[in-house]
Formats: structure tokens, C-alpha cells, sequence
């Protein structure tokens, strides 16, 4: 009778249906202390990474942000048959654009089965650069005469620029590009060789100041992303548009 009973438990082990996997929603949300406005095109994407097995494919979600602004809510969803025993968990957040990225440092820890409370992921800018097409053959940028300057705007158009104002543009290698705008800081990234010149979208802070201020700073981004060409006159930079007109004059 004995025996019967337990190869009947045995065979009900065996037939039974495994477990049903529970979907686990982690949610929280991610920002940055930068005074920066995100772009229509900015996309929200969030990782949760195994630590003890950073090989292994990572799940993930990726979503528009639709131009709303931090802190971004997300909301990422999972079967916990994913989480194994033993393992340490993070995540990995970044906002990405066209010119610019924003991810945290470090993985953010996290304990994806027994969430407490939302989490709370704080990025850093980080300069998304272009990959280059395979037809196009690699520049370099440090050879190029308007590198590593920075470059203090004494034209807009016909207009003079304040002495007072600081309106400055700077070329990394990297082809960073950055400076100040005359009230606010700025940054893109920049596509240059020897003769052209094209500025990606301008991330900036969001300070207040001037009506006047305001309009002459508007004015130089406003040249700085119509400029396709440059030249160096002496110690003149000269940035001009598609029929060799001057927009902007620097000095050094």
C-alpha cells in the first residue's frame, strides 16, 4: 500500500504542470540636475543587468520620450523566473538624442523581486557621437586650425557683439563642440574637415536673463546652425553660409 502511494506522489510530481513565470513591474524614474530641455526626438531607454553575468543578454526597454521633460517615468516588465537565486541586479538608464546622451555612472542596484519603493536614477551628459558610414574616411580634427581655441564672437552677421558679452565657441578633437551663448552654456557636436562646417542640435542651459540678451544669444545659435563653411583669416575665424557669407566673426 506503501509503495502504491508513493509512486502514485511520484508520477503526480512528474505530470504535474510547471509553474506558471509572474510578471514582475519595476518602475521608477530617471533625471539629471542639468538645466537642459529635451528635444522631440530624446528616447528613454532602461536596462536591468544580471552583475554576476555581464555577458548575458540584458532586457530592456526603450521608449520616446515625446519632448516631455525629467524626470521620465518608466515602468519595466519582467518574469521572475529571469531573477536567479544569488544574483545581484542593476539598472542602466540613458536619455538619448540626435547630439547628446545622459546615463548614470554606475548601475543603479536594485533587488528586482521585492521593490520598496520607486526607483530614483540620476544620469550625467555624455557626448553621443556619430558612427561614421563606411564611405566616409576618418578626419582629423587635431590638425585643424580651430581646434582647441576657444573662440570669442566679436560679429553676428553686421552686428557687433558687446565687448561685455561672452559669446564663445570651442572645438575638441572629438569634434565636441561648446561654449557660451551670451547668457547661457551650450554644447553639440560638430561635423568639420577642411573647408565645411555643420553644427548638430544645441543642448543648452536654461538660464534667465535679458530680453536683449536673450536676442542676440538666439541670434548666434541661430547662425552657428546655418554656418557650412569656414575659414581662418589670420587670427580671424569666419564661419558663412552656402553663398560664402560671413554669419559669424571670432577671435582668439
Amino acid at each position: 500500500m506503501l509503495k502504491t502511494l508513493v509512486a502514485v506522489l511520484a508520477l503526480a510530481l512528474l505530470t504535474a504542470p510547471p509553474a506558471l513565470a509572474a510578471k514582475v513591474n519595476f518602475s521608477g524614474e530617471v533625471t539629471y540636475r542639468e538645466r537642459i530641455a529635451l528635444p522631440p526626438d530624446a528616447k528613454l531607454r532602461i536596462e536591468l543587468i544580471d552583475l554576476a553575468l555581464p555577458d548575458r543578454p540584458r532586457l530592456a526597454v526603450s521608449a520616446p520620450t515625446g519632448a516631455g521633460q525629467v524626470p521620465l517615468a518608466f515602468t519595466l516588465t519582467f518574469e521572475d523566473s529571469l531573477i536567479l537565486p544569488q544574483h545581484d541586479y542593476a539598472l542602466r538608464a540613458e536619455i538619448r538624442g540626435t547630439n547628446f546622451l545622459f546615463r548614470n555612472t554606475e548601475p543603479f542596484p536594485i533587488t528586482p523581486l521585492a521593490q520598496t519603493e520607486p526607483a530614483v536614477i540620476v544620469t550625467s551628459p555624455v557626448i553621443a557621437q556619430a558612427e561614421p558610414t563606411p564611405s566616409e574616411e576618418p578626419a582629423a580634427p587635431q590638425q585643424l586650425p580651430l581646434v582647441n581655441i576657444i573662440w570669442q564672437a566679436s560679429m553676428i552677421g553686421e552686428t557687433p557683439v558687446p565687448p561685455a558679452v561672452e559669446i564663445t565657441l570651442m572645438l575638441e578633437p572629438s569634434m565636441r563642440a561648446g561654449g557660451v551663448g551670451g547668457c547661457n552654456s551650450w554644447f553639440s557636436q560638430a561635423r568639420v574637415d577642411a573647408t565645411s562646417f555643420a553644427i548638430g542640435d544645441i543642448a543648452r542651459t536654461q538660464r534667465s536673463c535679458l530680453a536683449d540678451r536673450n536676442m542676440l544669444e538666439q541670434s548666434f545659435f541661430d547662425a552657428l546652425k546655418a554656418a557650412t563653411s569656414w575659414r581662418i583669416d589670420r587670427d580671424i575665424l569666419l564661419l558663412l553660409d552656402r553663398s560664402a557669407t560671413p554669419l559669424l566673426q571670432f577671435t582668439r
